[in-house]
C-alpha cells in the first residue's frame, strides 16, 4: 500500500538528485513557499513502504521525516499551492 511522507532537508539536491527518488517522484517546496522560517526543502513523496524502508538517502543524518500535525499541514499547504498554480494556469488559458 502506498503511503505520503514528508521530510525536510537543507540539502535539497541530496534528495531531488538521488536515483531511487527520482525513480517513484517527488513534490519539493521551499520552506519559505509553506510559511516556514526555516531555511531548507520539504519534499512530499508518496510510495510503497518498503521503498521508504530501503532509500538509504531518506535515513541520513541531514534529512529529517516530519509527522504528526506538522506533517498534516505541510501536505495541506502543499495541495493549497498546487490548487493556486493550477487556477493561474488557467487564468493564462492553458
Amino acid at each position: 500500500m502506498k503511503e505520503t511522507k514528508v521530510f525536510y532537508t537543507e540539502n535539497f539536491r541530496k534528495l531531488s538528485e538521488d536515483p531511487k527518488i527520482k525513480s517513484v517522484g517527488f513534490s519539493m517546496e521551499s520552506a519559505g513557499n509553506l510559511g516556514k522560517e526555516e531555511k531548507g526543502y520539504y519534499f512530499l513523496i508518496t510510495a510503497e513502504e518498503t521503498f521508504f524502508d530501503e532509500c538509504e538517502v531518506l535515513k541520513s543524518e541531514d534529512v529529517k521525516e516530519i509527522t504528526g500535525e506538522e506533517k498534516e499541514e505541510i501536505i495541506k499547504k502543499f495541495k493549497e499551492l498546487e490548487e493556486k498554480r493550477v487556477e493561474g494556469f488557467g487564468a493564462l488559458g492553458i
